[in-house]
């Protein structure tokens, strides 16, 4: 009977046991479900995340593209502010730079220096700031006849040449920065035999735009496939060396990162 009454007690706790489990496994299987509700959730927001990153990305790209062109605008609106004015560079300054005459001394230059003796009349002409290597300061000068511009431009290469005197056309900081980047281009486009031309801020060689040492390798390549025997070695020696400063741009592009 004892033995009897031991088994059931025994029995009773597994029961007991078992119920406990039971009720384990059950609050588990709420948490489970619980936790599955918020996984989903959190793949939903996730979703919804991706489509509003993907958005985003998509404006700020849009963004770029409209900051892109309104910067070239004002580049455009600026140079053609610009589009009378010549810069002036090397003309000695008067002993008494608060009296100067502009005019009066940038006329006789221009008849002087250029051969050019006619009435030009001028908008605006002033001394640019003080320049730090102590030479002459810069004279820029706004002509009132877009022709008369063209007609100094135009004369100063041959009658300039060998001068101290310089004459340019203004263009805004970010032209000037882009075409000092450009000139070496040209030139070792134009050692190649290649026609290259700097129009504002943008080379073109042989009627392509071309921006890097890369581009005007791949320019040169049916030009120096045309070449004869003759030309053969000369063509060789400058892939040689504009190779040579591909390789150079690519590394300085990579220390620069």
């Amino acid at each position: 009977m004892n033995q009897k009454l031991a088994k059931l007690d025994l029995l009773d706790k597994v029961i007991d046991r078992l119920n406990t489990i039971e009720n384990k496994i059950a609050n588990f299987e709420q948490d489970l479900t619980q936790v599955k509700k918020r996984v989903s959730r959190s793949e939903t927001n996730i979703d919804g995340n991706y489509v509003l990153i993907s958005s985003l990305e998509q404006n700020v790209s849009e963004l770029q593209g409209e900051t892109k062109r309104l910067s070239e605008s004002l580049l455009d609106s600026q140079m053609r502010g610009m589009k009378y004015n010549l810069i002036f560079s090397g003309i000695p300054e008067s002993d008494d730079q608060d009296n100067e005459k502009c005019e009066v001394v940038l006329t006789k230059f221009i008849s002087d220096q250029l051969g050019i003796n006619k009435n030009i009349q001028f908008q605006n002409i002033h001394r640019l700031r003080r320049r730090r290597d102590g030479k002459p300061r810069s004279i820029i000068a706004r002509f009132v006849n877009y022709v008369d511009r063209t007609e100094v431009l135009n004369s100063a290469p041959l009658r300039l040449k060998d001068t101290n005197f310089s004459i340019n056309p203004q263009y805004p900081p970010e032209i000037n920065a882009r075409r000092s980047h450009l000139f070496p281009l040209m030139k070792e486009a134009k050692k190649l035999g290649l026609k290259a031309k700097l129009k504002l801020g943008k080379l073109y060689v042989n009627e392509t735009e071309c921006e890097s040492y890369e581009e005007l390798h791949r320019i040169m390549r049916p030009v120096d496939q045309r070449n004869d025997n003759n030309s053969a070695t000369r063509v060789k020696d400058r892939r040689e060396h504009l190779t040579a400063n591909v390789a150079t741009s690519n590394k300085e592009t990579i220390v620069g990162k």
